[in-house]
């Protein structure tokens, strides 16, 4: 409906990105442990868990955009067989 003009866009939440996002910074948060970069975060006593922005997947699907939201194609770029997996 967006190609052929009879709407002009639509919302992509992509929830599952956004739950995945969610549940691995939390992780993260908690075992800071795991993160190891080359800097002073531990002589300072800093958590190096600091994201101040993290991409969650909400995407606005306009006509130039469409293509990137089929269903069926994102599930073969994956190697995936959907929701009948």
């Amino acid at each position: 409906m967006i190609k052929n003009d009879e709407i002009f866009g639509a919302l992509n939440p992509n929830q599952g990105v956004q739950g995945f996002m969610g549940m691995t910074l939390l992780f993260l948060a908690k075992h800071a442990d795991l993160i190891d970069p080359m800097n002073d975060h531990v002589a300072t006593g800093q958590n190096p868990m600091q994201v101040p922005y993290v991409d969650n997947g909400f995407s606005i699907i306009t006509k130039e955009n469409a293509d990137y939201f089929y269903w069926d194609e994102y599930v073969k770029r994956r190697g995936s067989k959907g929701v009948n997996e």
